[in-house]
């Protein structure tokens, strides 16, 4: 090959290199978010995208109150973009890792107050009636809130595109208020029958709903009782249709034999391989309630 024919060569081979280094600065690696527990990732699947990968910290079936992390955890920590969680109060071996990390409590989204913030409508928080109670998910309009609030934490991190984040958003948003209108219609015959709860978890979906909870066994699932206070909520429970555990609780049949009332399980983490989708979460979580008012 001549001494030309090698210089042009060479220069091919060089310019298609450029190229393809350029092409790597375009194409980024996807914006990697890593949520708390499976419910958040539920609510947020409409959002994954080439652009966005999204990677769930807990294990389904384990109990963020129960959880520790662990190396492996702490390297998807390490990775990720963004850290999604509902907040100290619930998540609490999260609060020291997140100090120096892009984070977004959702916890301060429940019971919104709806304003308009550019295209779409984002919560603030207004009423903290349920300020002991971090299960914010329960409600589906939280979610619609913790879902706009995403959208901007995203649209910041310019993740994608804007119109279709957008687009994304709204079509989830109708499909939640789709799932609402079922559950009022569902639920609604049934709001003045009691029921209770084993531990109190359910306050943001019995306000939602205007259902009549007449007593939680305990604040947390670990809490002893004192016999003063199974006395009490005897009589609280007494005319009860249920009491609702969490799924997979292991207190159930002790439950139901202290209280004599029917056992009903809700799977509130999305445990279940089964569910898949959050409006799947919600049709699950209303059999559960329905379940427990045919007793």
């Amino acid at each position: 090959m001549s001494t030309f024919k090698q210089s042009k060569f060479s220069l091919a081979c060089l310019l298609f290199g450029f190229g393809l280094s350029l092409s790597s600065a375009v194409y980024a690696e996807p914006f990697r978010l890593l949520v708390s527990i499976r419910p958040l990732e539920l609510m947020l699947e409409g959002f994954k995208s080439e652009d966005l990968i999204i990677e769930t910290l807990v294990p389904a079936k384990l109990s963020p109150r129960q959880f520790a992390l662990r190396p492996s955890d702490m390297r998807k920590l390490k990775r990720a973009d963004a850290v999604v969680w509902i907040g100290p109060n619930f998540e609490h071996f999260l609060g020291e890792p997140l100090k120096r990390k892009t984070n977004l409590k959702l916890y301060s989204f429940a019971s919104p107050d709806v304003i308009q913030q550019g295209p779409v409508q984002i919560a603030r928080s207004r009423d903290h009636s349920h300020s002991d109670d971090a299960h914010v998910w329960l409600n589906p309009l939280n979610v619609k809130a913790m879902q706009a609030a995403i959208f901007h934490l995203l649209r910041e991190k310019s993740v994608g595109d804007n119109g279709e984040l957008l687009l994304r958003l709204k079509t989830m948003h109708k499909q939640i208020d789709k799932r609402y209108n079922t559950m009022v219609g569902q639920l609604k015959p049934y709001r003045a029958k009691p029921f209770g709860v084993a531990h109190d978890a359910y306050s943001h979906f019995v306000s939602a709903f205007k259902l009549k909870q007449v007593a939680a066994v305990a604040a947390m699932p670990e809490q002893r009782l004192s016999a003063k206070r199974l006395r009490e909520l005897k009589q609280r429970l007494n005319g009860a249709h249920c009491l609702i555990v969490q799924a997979n609780d292991p207190h159930s049949t002790k439950l139901a034999t202290t209280f004599s009332l029917p056992v009903v399980s809700a799977d509130i983490l999305a445990s279940s391989e089964e569910i898949d989708t959050i409006d799947a979460f919600f049709a699950e979580l209303t059999r559960s309630f329905l379940d427990c008012f045919a007793r």
